[in-house]
């Protein structure tokens, strides 16, 4: 960017043009803190206001990532999940060194509707116990999934589920030696208020959601789950992790 063009700019978006280089040659490493939104104003005289925008259109453009209460990220590379018929949260993280984390948001027992009966192989109204589960990667959101179990049969897992910090885990207490997964399918879509709370996004910024069967080892339903990922923290890989010994 010449001095001309520099001029030229809005003040703002010189701030952007500035940053981006910066990023871009290196000198914040991906996954690294950005300087504080106050640093950046009295780096270059300007508002806080002023820093705030330049730094909300580094993020639009995907170079950074703004999280409430912790800071701004430079963007890393995407994590590669894994959603073959072994598919689990744990292992999939692990096994690229990144330290996982599960956490029970909401439970409550519902009447199943017409698609969780279905699935589940209930009569519609059945009680079901839903489990609402943040997953982290590193301490950072990624995976918000709704999770329904007969409640008849699974009452206590939300329980077990605090004790073990792992859904398979608490299964396999509960008598769930072995599942896998029967079927996923896919779609993009955008987040609704609480999920782009949770996961710490933008209400602009598509999650991508799978919808899965799990089955025990003799084709038993045992969960049926809704799963959203941030769109620009994952990428779903298909046929991979076909290991259910997995935890």
């Amino acid at each position: 960017m010449t001095a001309g063009e520099a001029v030229a700019l809005p003040v703002w978006q010189v701030i952007v043009e500035t940053l981006r280089k910066e990023i871009q040659d290196g000198r914040y490493a991906g996954g690294e803190p950005m300087p504080p939104e106050a640093a950046i104003a009295g780096r270059f005289s300007v508002s806080r206001i002023t820093a705030r925008k330049s730094l909300a259109q580094l993020q639009q453009e995907g170079l950074i990532r703004i999280e409430q209460g912790r800071g701004t990220f430079v963007y890393n590379d995407m994590i590669p999940y894994d959603i073959g018929g072994g598919t689990r949260f744990s292992q999939n993280l692990l096994r690229h060194s990144i330290a996982p984390g599960r956490h029970l948001i909401r439970e409550r027992t519902l009447p199943a509707s017409r698609e969780v009966a279905r699935a589940l192989g209930l009569r519609k109204g059945a009680r079901v116990l839903h489990l609402l589960v943040l997953g982290c990667a590193q301490d950072r959101p990624i995976s918000l999934g709704h999770n329904y179990y007969s409640a008849a049969r699974f009452a206590q897992l939300g329980r077990v589920f605090r004790e073990e910090r792992s859904l398979s885990k608490a299964l396999q207490v509960l008598g769930v030696a072995d599942y896998r997964r029967r079927q996923t399918r896919i779609v993009a879509r955008l987040p609704n208020r609480e999920e782009a709370h949770l996961l710490q996004q933008p209400p602009g910024r598509p999650v991508v959601e799978t919808v899965g069967l799990d089955v025990s080892g003799k084709g038993e339903a045992i969960a049926y789950g809704v799963t959203c990922f941030a769109g620009d923290r994952v990428q779903l890989v298909v046929g991979e992790g076909d290991d259910p010994s997995a935890p």
